[in-house]
């Protein structure tokens, strides 16, 4: 892998992030930049649907294994990985593409 590029999502986005709109611009900044580093220090809420049209959108244009190889995720907190975890999981769940025994997406403790 190249070196990373990091993203702090609080800078870029804020730290309350519910916008599908937002999400589809980190998106293209994520695929233009990739490798990246997305670090969710300070982010306290992400909804639903920004984790869909971020990581979900994601993994579903770009393969399971594109986000492996090129996404690491750090400072997430458990609810926010939870929540991650479970958004992706549907996405793909829709496309019946997903495997129970590994999980989506690793996500890093800070």
């Amino acid at each position: 892998m190249n070196p990373t590029t990091r993203l702090n999502i609080a800078e870029l986005a804020g730290t309350d992030l519910s916008a599908r709109t937002r999400a589809r611009a980190l998106r293209a900044d994520v695929v233009a930049r990739a490798p990246v580093t997305l670090d969710f220090s300070g982010v306290e809420c992400v909804s639903d649907s920004f984790h869909d049209e971020l990581f979900g959108v994601l993994v579903a244009e770009r393969g399971l294994e594109w986000f492996r190889a090129n996404v690491v995720l750090e400072g997430l907190d458990v609810a926010i990985r939870q929540d991650l975890l479970a958004a992706v999981r549907a996405r793909l769940e829709q496309q019946n593409a997903v495997r129970p025994s590994r999980p989506a997406v690793e996500c890093h403790a800070q």
